[in-house]
């Protein structure tokens, strides 16, 4: 539950994400916060999910699916994560 909602947040409120079309990222630090710290660890879970074997294999959709967040975080925070 806390992942999908994770997820939800990251795809709504993603700095590509319509919100942002009328919110600056420095105005809403605590949002852009919060997207930061949903990205790492959306992409920390699916790095630990891929790096099990077993997993890999019995899931690999799921983790396909899941690898769409790699790149968002230094997409969104390019100064560092």
């Amino acid at each position: 539950m806390v992942l999908e909602s994770k997820r939800e947040f990251a795809s709504k409120y993603g700095l590509k994400a319509e919100y942002w079309r009328h919110f600056k990222p420095e105005e809403s630090a605590e949002s852009a916060a919060y997207l930061k710290t949903n990205l790492k660890d959306l992409a920390t879970h699916y790095h630990a999910q891929y790096q099990n074997r077993k997993r890999r294999r019995r899931e690999s959709s799921r983790i396909s699916r899941g690898s769409q967040w790699y790149p968002r975080l230094p997409e969104s925070f390019p100064e560092g994560s």
